[in-house]
C-alpha cells in the first residue's frame, strides 16, 4: 500500500494558485475529478478513503 501525506489549507478559491502555476511554466497534463470518504474520531489523525474518477472521452471519426 503507498502512503501519501498531505498538508491542506482552506482557502476559499484556487484561482490564484492556479495562475501562479501557469505563470511559472507549470503545464496542466490532466484534468480528472475525486470523490473522498473522510473517516475521523477523537484523536486529531483522519483516515481519507478517495476515488479518482477519469473523464474518457470517445474520438468520432
Amino acid at each position: 500500500m503507498n502512503k501519501e501525506y498531505e498538508y491542506s489549507f482552506k482557502v476559499k478559491s484556487i484561482k490564484e494558485f492556479i495562475q501562479y502555476c501557469t505563470t511559472n511554466g507549470y503545464e496542466k497534463k490532466e484534468e480528472y475529478f475525486e470523490m473522498s470518504i473522510l473517516y475521523k474520531n477523537d484523536v486529531p489523525i483522519m483516515a481519507r478513503v478517495t476515488e479518482t474518477i477519469y473523464n474518457t472521452r470517445v474520438k468520432k471519426y
